[in-house]
């Protein structure tokens, strides 16, 4: 006898009234917890506030003041060009080119990969400290270059204008490296071997595999982690922080340091905060996020043909 299937009952398990009892307690946390801040903060970014009183309302004077006022912009705007290129044009490369040598099964492959894990499990701001002993003046690299008859290049990287700005950016590359290798390696290994089986047989060598196989198969994952690494790139903070706290005379001031500034007095500090001025400045943070994020997203969806 062949029994007849029961429907599910309306509001029974596995409803949508069920899904969004689920749902609930997470939505309602992520909404008090990042939605309200950031729509908050556009309010606040017309507005003159210290965090006390009432908010005077100021138009648009936060963001004229910022682009035609604080000589902090020109700063920071450059902090965020170099750790673009440092993050699209270096760091992915590089991470890409590292995670494809591994895939080759090279020798001391064990080795590299605790290395490459080492970031992963060490706070951000311990190896802000480290690197900040690594290039003070008395610091690691210059005993190293001594150590190699190299005192000639031992210099104050830290406070070394046209340097420094380049140095408080190697930390975040070293960890970016790290971080993207994982991404890349997972990527490369979801390529079916059939591909370079047939292309074997066809006398394809290496290089014919990496342009007409890797790299057109890779370029989907390629694409996600320049917008992976967008946010990373814009908001660098921690490394700079620990390293210069956007010093010498704010040649290393980020935008995240800068709202970071302007929203949270430091003690002693001879001004109160700024919470309208630091909205301001993180909407235009916001603002460039999502434009360079278009952009990219608009060149990923693009067809290239590669020969």
């Amino acid at each position: 006898m062949i029994e007849k299937h029961r429907s599910q009952p309306k509001g029974g398990y596995g409803s949508k009234r069920d899904v969004l009892l689920f749902l609930l307690p997470g939505m309602g946390a992520y909404a008090f917890i990042m939605l309200y801040p950031n729509l908050a903060s556009i309010g606040f970014s017309l507005t003159k506030w210290h965090g006390y009183g009432s908010p005077e309302f100021i138009g648009l004077d936060n963001f004229y003041r910022l682009i035609m006022e604080d000589p902090a912009f020109s700063t920071a705007m450059l902090m965020v060009l170099r750790s673009l290129f440092m993050a699209l044009f270096v760091m992915l490369p590089v991470a890409f080119i590292l995670a494809f040598l591994l895939s080759r099964k090279v020798r001391g492959r064990k080795v590299f990969r605790f290395f490459y894990f080492l970031p992963m499990v060490v706070p951000a701001a311990v190896l802000g400290v480290m690197w900040k002993h690594m290039f003070t003046y008395n610091g690691v690299i210059n005993y190293a270059l001594g150590a190699l008859g190299l005192d000639i290049l031992a210099i104050p990287w830290l406070s070394t204008l046209g340097i420094v700005q380049w140095v408080v950016l190697v930390p975040d590359f070293w960890f970016g490296v790290c971080f993207y290798i994982i991404i890349f390696a997972a990527g490369l290994e979801g390529i079916p071997q059939r591909l370079y089986d047939a292309a074997a047989i066809d006398g394809a060598n290496t290089w014919h595999e990496l342009i007409h196989i890797t790299l057109p198969s890779m370029r989907a994952v390629y694409v996600t982690g320049m917008i992976l690494a967008l946010p990373g790139a814009l908001s660098t903070f921690i490394y700079p922080y620990a390293l210069t706290q956007g010093g010498p005379i704010r040649s290393t001031y980020t935008l995240a340091l800068w709202v970071f500034n302007n929203i949270y007095a430091t003690p002693g500090a001879s001004k109160p905060p700024d919470i309208g001025y630091g909205s301001a400045i993180a909407l235009l943070h916001a603002f460039l996020g999502i434009a360079i994020g278009m952009v990219i997203w608009r060149f990923g969806r693009r067809n290239v043909v590669v020969g």
